[in-house]
């Protein structure tokens, strides 16, 4: 990408190797780099030295591991948060886009003031943005590559698509409601690309994880799903992926849980031999079968260490917003009537049906008993208000998308694969 400034940012002590390696990457992909170190004499304070450089730069990779970092003098916050700070006043996350990465392991050495301002910086992290983790130095290296070869893969030399197709029909009849929503949008420009072409790289290496006598028919399935997605207007897109990462709205790097996305709709494709947004419901997204066999809801986190419970609070306290919402809870029906399927959350509260009676020790797996011991966690403390009552939660069904993948494994022909999937998602 021309006229690429990056901005490397992080504390200094605890992250000098993987600055170094984030420095490395950048500079053999040719893009221009700043960082602290590199900052010459002048008349500024460091703290004015740091906003003015970071104002130069078009983009910016921030380095948090286990210190909070230095306090100006008269400031409340550290310059790698007031560093932060300038980056989202000056570079817009639409076409400059930020990535994050937190380092989970490491020693605590923060005193205990600066030990809650560094907790509560990484909170402030988690919920603005889509960090990626990596856990040591070995795996740092892959994370930063596939991380920042976005900034420089999101060229016209991507993957093939459609080059007939110049509208898409979107038709969708809800079960709950009957309502058609059927309408004719205008597609990309031909020849444009909505999936980069290293993302469509790493599922085709999900797809040989399969059996070969399968590989042909999910590489096909992998090809009409990126036809299907670059026959998208853009704007059409962009909204799928707001109601697709959670938190819900908020600004999420450009690339995240798009490759997760795109195996599960490839497996979904496989197994039901089509799919359709739905639009503008709060509990489906995805209709799948040519007739619309099974609706679902399809969530990807973009923190790794959210439990599923804070999701599902979440879409409840957005249906209830609504008049179906209203009407469902007057009437004691489910609040959630489609299959939810979630993905890259953490497993602690596993709300999936598989999962639960896979590690329950013979235990029947029960929804609200998860939800029940998740509200007298210290991770429901925002949740406070869903305590009393799980009313229209009950009969929730969910399955995470690592079950979705275990598919490889248990199953190796084409009849059979297909109908475990199904089994999962319907």
């Amino acid at each position: 990408m021309p006229d690429m400034r990056v901005f490397i940012g992080g504390t200094y002590k605890d992250n000098l190797s993987y600055r170094q390696k984030a420095y490395d990457c950048l500079r053999r992909k040719h893009a221009a780099v700043s960082t602290m170190e590199d900052f010459e004499a002048s008349g500024r304070t460091v703290r004015d030295h740091c906003k003015y450089k970071l104002e130069e730069c078009t983009h910016y990779v921030l380095v948090v591991g286990q210190r909070y970092g230095w306090i100006p003098d008269g400031e409340t916050q550290s310059i790698t948060e007031l560093e932060y700070e300038w980056a989202r006043a000056c570079i817009e996350p639409g076409n400059m886009q930020i990535f994050f990465y937190e380092l989970v392991e490491g020693e605590r050495v923060e005193a205990l003031d600066n030990q809650q301002k560094l907790d509560a910086f990484k909170d402030r992290l988690y919920r603005e943005c889509s960090p990626r983790t990596f856990r040591n130095e070995d795996n740092c290296e892959a994370v930063l590559e596939r991380s920042l070869s976005v900034w420089f893969d999101r060229q016209p030399t991507a993957v093939a698509v459609p080059q007939t197709t110049s509208s898409y029909q979107v038709t969708s009849t809800h079960q709950a409601t009957g309502m058609m929503q059927s309408g004719v949008v205008q597609a990309a420009p031909v020849g444009a690309s909505l999936i980069p072409a290293n993302l469509v790289t790493l599922v085709q290496g999900f797809v040989r994880l399969f059996s070969p006598s399968v590989h042909a028919e999910l590489q096909s399935s992998l090809q009409q799903v990126i036809q299907k997605i670059n026959s998208m207007t853009p704007k059409e897109f962009e909204d799928f992926l707001n109601q697709y990462r959670f938190p819900f709205n908020i600004y999420h790097t450009t690339d995240a849980g798009i490759v997760e996305l795109l195996e599960a709709l490839t497996l979904l494709h496989f197994a039901y031999g089509d799919w359709e947004l739905v639009p503008s419901d709060n509990t489906a997204n995805l209709a799948l079968g040519s007739q619309g066999d099974s609706w679902i809801r399809i969530v990807h986190s973009g923190n790794r260490y959210v439990s599923m419970p804070k999701a599902i609070f979440e879409l409840r306290k957005r249906i209830l917003k609504t008049k179906s919402g209203q009407k469902a809870k007057q009437e004691g029906g489910p609040l959630l009537p489609n299959r939810l399927i979630l993905d890259n959350f953490i497993s602690d509260y596993t709300l999936c049906e598989e999962c639960g009676n896979r590690l329950g020790g013979g235990i029947s797996f029960s929804f609200t008993d998860v939800l029940e011991d998740f509200t007298q966690s210290p991770d429901a403390r925002d949740f406070t208000q869903m305590n009393d009552s799980f009313e229209g939660l009950e009969k929730t069904r969910v399955c995470c998308t690592e079950c979705l993948r275990r598919v490889k494994s248990e199953a190796s022909m084409e009849q059979q694969i297909r109908d475990r999937i199904r089994g999962l998602t319907s």
